[in-house]
């Protein structure tokens, strides 16, 4: 293996050290967390450039510069929140600069605004401390609003239509110079594209707010009762073109299945969320109102027998599903019963701890499905939390250490009157060194390498990443996803830390950098033998 070797001796020890010995007290976690955002006030990288017309390449004076950064680590997302860079505006020079946060798990990104002007963005995956980013000109172009009419397939104008104008790419990487064009995220991708939101008026006339560039774009409706019909894409002229008249979009109202829900007396209920399946998958969604009634749109158009599920109910037990529905159904009623506990619904006591030393783990968030989605997420004395508004039945949960050297843990449970409290016990995951390089064996830094448990080969699902904190995506009782237990990118020398499960062989590495194709390596093995990989990329 063609890597540093004092570099890697000095990881062998580290991780054969840290394989020793326990996992870190939750104090000392805690303030290893603490020094850490310390560290991250002090870590800035510097973003500069200049702003010029895009037909005269003058200096452009009053464009907005804005940044946001965000981070996947949720013990990082208070202090990235908290120290967002303010927004500049250039004054004659047409120039800027914004000193950014620098981590490696912080995400950032820019957006270039001038009034009458469509906006320029870019985005980085990641910005090293002390890095200087010179973006050189940013050529902002006229635009010019996009209007049309919505009418259904009778003619008729359509009102309070949601629309969206997509695959516009407003990225920077078309004229910027490949030494951080090629780090920044999506790029040459449907990750780079961005999209417009719109409404239609009363009298069907749909008008961005935003200038937009000249060109053919795709278009797409929301979730609601129409669907597109034609045209599927729409042409934007340029700002020195007069269109001789509006151009037409033609909708059709969708197939639907409507219904009330109440609870076992007949009151209606409302909030409560619902969804349509077929084998293939989720085909639409539904929230009641104060009425208890609702009404779910076909949203894909897959075939098969419809089945009603309640997702989520509050203080109600969701019931179990109602099958044999077809779409055009418009009676269809669903009856709900009050949770059966003191308080209309019962609670769940857990104790979270390490796997193997019984160490109680305090700084946890807590994903649970069962009675609606829910989220905890904070610190949790001693490892114990008492989670309430859980009914009755069969429900999952997901525990997201705060700590990224601890495994996230999954589990069903059967809430009941005698439930006993659930002990979660979470995996230490242990370091492998990973060096990426390139075919001619030279180091490739700003490479994303991911940690994948494996799932099911059949019906492949999507990547889960638990430390998300979004709702968990549903799915069947025996499918089991692929889910994402790590996430690092490689330094200047193409080398970084990844965690994984002790004595595991069945792992993915999967490694993405924007100049080269994705490498996906099977059965890779964690553990005291297993300290170090090489991963070759191949370009495109």
């Amino acid at each position: 293996m063609r890597v540093r070797l004092a570099t890697v001796f000095v990881l062998l020890a580290f991780a054969a050290a840290g394989m020793a010995q326990q996992p870190e007290p939750e104090s000392a976690a805690k303030r290893r967390i603490a020094a850490e955002h310390r560290a991250l006030e002090r870590s800035r990288a510097v973003l500069r450039g200049r702003c010029v017309d895009g037909a005269t390449g003058a200096p452009l004076a009053g464009c907005r510069v804005v940044v946001a950064t965000s981070s996947y680590r949720p013990d990082l997302e208070r202090s990235v929140a908290s120290l967002q860079p303010p927004a500049v505006t250039t004054g004659d020079d047409g120039r800027f600069e914004l000193h950014v946060l620098a981590h490696e798990a912080v995400e950032v990104g820019m957006q270039v605004t001038r009034d009458g002007c469509w906006p320029r963005t870019a985005r980085w995956r990641h910005l090293w401390p002390g890095e200087q980013v010179q973006l050189g000109d940013v050529r902002l172009s006229v635009g010019v609003p996009a209007a049309f009419e919505v009418r259904d397939d009778a003619g008729r104008p359509v009102s309070g239509l949601p629309l969206a104008i997509e695959r516009m790419s407003f990225h920077l990487h078309a004229e910027a110079a490949g030494v951080w064009a090629n780090r920044t995220a999506g790029l040459g991708s449907d990750r780079a594209q961005h999209s417009v939101s719109l409404r239609s008026d009363e009298a069907g006339l749909a008008t961005s707010v935003e200038a937009l560039p000249p060109g053919r774009f795709d278009l797409r409706l929301g979730d609601g009762p129409y669907e597109l019909f034609e045209p599927q894409r729409i042409t934007i002229a340029p700002a020195d073109e007069d269109a001789d008249e509006l151009q037409v979009v033609v909708v059709r109202r969708r197939e639907s299945i409507t219904g009330l829900v109440v609870d076992v007396a007949g009151a209606p209920i409302a909030g409560v969320e619902l969804e349509a399946r077929v084998h293939e998958g989720v085909v639409g969604t539904a929230r009641t109102g104060d009425d208890g009634a609702f009404c779910l749109y076909r949203v894909a158009q897959f075939v098969g027998e419809v089945k009603l599920r309640v997702t989520y109910a509050g203080r109600f037990e969701p019931g179990p599903r109602i099958t044999g529905l077809a779409w055009g159904d418009d009676s269809v009623r669903v009856v709900l019963q009050r949770a059966s506990t003191l308080g209309g619904a019962r609670t769940l006591d857990l104790a979270v701890v390490v796997a193997g030393t019984g160490a109680p783990v305090e700084g946890f968030a807590v994903h649970v499905d069962g009675g609606g989605w829910r989220r905890f997420a904070g610190h949790a004395a001693g490892g114990a939390l008492q989670l309430e508004g859980i009914a009755r039945g069969r429900g999952r949960l997901t525990i997201v250490p705060d700590d990224p050297a601890l495994c996230c843990a999954r589990l069903r449970f059967v809430a009941a009157d005698d439930t006993p409290a659930l002990r979660v016990e979470v995996e230490p995951l242990v370091p492998m060194l990973v060096q990426v390089v390139g075919a001619d064996d030279g180091p490739l830094g700003d490479c994303v390498v991911q940690v994948i448990e494996p799932g099911d080969e059949w019906p492949k699902t999507r990547l889960v990443d638990p430390r998300a904190g979004s709702a968990p995506t549903v799915f069947a009782t025996n499918e089991r996803p692929d889910t994402l237990l790590h996430r690092a990118v490689t330094d200047g020398g193409g080398q970084c830390i990844v965690y994984g499960i002790d004595g595991r062989d069945d792992l993915v590495l999967l490694v993405r950098r924007g100049d080269a194709v994705e490498e996906r390596v099977k059965r890779v093995a964690f553990g005291r033998e297993h300290l170090a990989r090489k991963i070759r990329l191949r370009a495109k």
